[in-house]
């Protein structure tokens, strides 16, 4: 006898929704990285540069619900405000991939599930709730915590700046 799974976990999600959205974060540092090595002409530094673009979403996470010229945009305005952060010479802030993903890879599956819901998905408080099993005040604390993660690893990559670059939208 096999039991229906609950709705939170039909359709795939939720490990395949967060590991396709890592997988769109990963696409998005490699155009980035890729597009700035020609800007710049150096490599580690358009890693770097890709990398604190993708920190730069992860402060403001609203954004990945968003898909074409929105997404895009965010993207270029970040890039944009790091390849001038670059070619002026300032470099105190070193943003690395590897240590993002690792740290995006780290996070425990319900916030993981709780991200994906409100900032891919877009869904509300209490929609999250119905969906998860959770009342609406558990839900709320979940997604507080998962977007404190976020923030957390922005922060790491970015410090404690208040650049146009970062603080934005």
């Amino acid at each position: 006898m096999t039991h229906p799974l609950p709705p939170a976990l039909s359709d795939g999600f939720p490990s395949d929704s967060y590991d396709d959205w890592l997988d769109r974060v990963r696409s998005t540092y490699e155009s980035v990285s890729f597009s700035c090595m020609h800007r710049l002409g150096d490599r580690l530094l358009a890693d770097r540069v890709g990398a604190q673009v993708v920190a730069g979403m992860l402060r403001k996470p609203g954004v990945f619900r968003f898909f074409g010229l929105p997404y895009s945009a965010r993207i270029g305005h970040l890039a944009e405000a790091r390849i001038a952060e670059a070619k002026a010479g300032r470099r105190d802030q070193i943003a690395e991939w590897d240590r993002i993903l690792r740290s995006l890879r780290s996070i425990p599956a319900p916030d993981r599930d709780a991200f994906v819901l409100t900032c891919v998905q877009g869904l509300e408080v209490p929609e999250i709730a119905g969906r998860l099993g959770l009342t609406d005040q558990e839900a709320r604390r979940l997604i507080d915590t998962a977007l404190g993660r976020m923030r957390a690893i922005a922060d790491e990559e970015l410090g404690d700046e208040t650049s146009a670059a970062s603080q934005t939208e």
